[in-house]
């Protein structure tokens, strides 16, 4: 059963009580002055429903939702602002805007949070709220409803508006550690075989043919040329079609990992050293425990790649497949914790990165690198918080 949209405060329910009281005291028992103190209490209930009604229906508010950044990296602050129009002429507007208060009710998950302003206002009114610190993974903030209230608080009108805006947040992308792991990966000490190689892929592309310049191309591929020419950015497509290519395999298993962080300084690891991998101008072969495979030619690409990869659990059957997929060959494998039978039956090369992990007994000729996991996530309280309003 639907819920009516209209309902009484507990300042309401207390006046329609003492309404109640009042006439029951003058028609029962006879108390002749009693009804003028019953008759103001109705009056006043009676004229705050009839205020929010016609204020919710005539209006006819419709809200629109924005977001700073619908790509967001893991950690920042995303503002979020509602912007809430009416129907109504300036000056009914005003009338009701003495009478009636409104506020815009925010939800994300489980949290909610509510914020006053003038829908009533010329052109509408606004309000903001802020996401502190937001994971990664996909986010559906929404402006739930907007709320109207009379001027003494007796009575709400609720009138449901379900704006949403979708959100992907990126994972964190620290250059700093992808120029670490990349120099540890390609450190000497190990013979060329041991750290990610290059494999070659033929195409049809003709020597020297160029492409439309996209977001996370290396800048050293811009043909500058050829660009000032055509009147865009253009970069030069590798010679005879070839590019070298690069595989990364991410462990995503939940038994693979001692906590949730720990997963994602794994996913944070990843996104450095490919994003670092792309810069150079190869291209990331992205692997997941159970056989996906992602092709990222484009720093963009990766990001959103991982930004939607989740702990999965699975057979531990399915996690040996992730060192020996026949798609390539062995390059950067990142875990946790080393999940049972990942490392068994591997003819490849290559290295092994853990977070929180002691060191493992690797095969002949694989690198090993530790990541200490981060200080603990600290929660500093809800993850909606007012802003003020415009």
């Amino acid at each position: 059963m639907t819920p009516l949209p209209i309902s009484l405060t507990r300042r309401g329910c207390c006046f329609t009580a003492a309404a109640v009281c009042g006439w029951a005291s003058f028609l029962v028992i006879g108390l002749r002055d009693i009804w003028y103190l019953a008759a103001l209490f109705t009056a006043f209930v009676t004229l705050a429903v009839c205020w929010v009604t016609f204020g919710a229906l005539l209006a006819r508010f419709a809200v629109a939702l924005a977001a700073s950044s619908t790509t967001p990296s893991a950690g920042e602050t995303i503002a979020l602002t509602a912007t809430v129009t009416h129907r109504l002429p300036n000056l009914v507007a005003t009338c009701f805007d003495w009478l009636l208060e409104a506020s815009v009710v925010w939800r994300l998950g489980s949290e909610s949070a509510t914020q006053q302003l003038r829908a009533y206002a010329p052109g509408g009114g606004s309000a903001r709220v802020l996401l502190w610190g937001v994971r990664r993974g996909r986010l559906t903030p929404a402006a739930e409803a907007i709320l109207l209230a009379d001027r003494l608080g007796l009575a709400t009108w609720r009138i449901r508006q379900e704006t949403q805006v979708e959100l992907l947040v990126l994972p964190q992308l620290d250059r700093a550690l992808g120029r670490k792991l990349q120099a540890a990966v390609s450190a000497p000490g190990l013979s060329h075989q041991a750290t990610p190689h290059a494999q070659n892929h033929r195409s049809d592309s003709p020597s020297g043919a160029v492409r439309a310049y996209q977001v996370g191309d290396p800048i050293q591929q811009v043909h500058w040329k050829q660009s000032a020419r055509q009147g865009e950015l253009l970069v030069r497509l590798p010679e005879n079609g070839e590019q070298a290519k690069f595989a990364l395999y991410l462990v995503d298993l939940a038994e693979g990992y001692l906590n949730p962080d720990d997963f994602e300084l794994a996913v944070k690891a990843a996104a450095a050293i490919g994003a670092e991998w792309i810069a150079q101008g190869l291209q990331c072969e992205l692997h997941l425990s159970l056989g996906a495979t992602l092709r990222c030619e484009t720093e963009a690409q990766m990001l959103r790649a991982l930004a939607q990869v989740q702990l999965a659990h699975a057979a531990v059957a399915a996690v040996p497949q992730v060192a020996r997929s026949q798609h390539s060959y062995a390059g950067v494998v990142i875990t946790g914790v080393i999940p049972r039978g990942l490392l068994e039956g591997i003819h490849q090369v290559g290295t092994l990165i853990t977070v929180g992990a002691t060191h493992p007994s690797l095969p002949e000729n694989w690198r090993h690198i530790a990541l200490h996991p981060e200080a603990p996530r600290v929660e500093a309280g809800p993850l909606l918080r007012l802003a003020e309003h415009e």
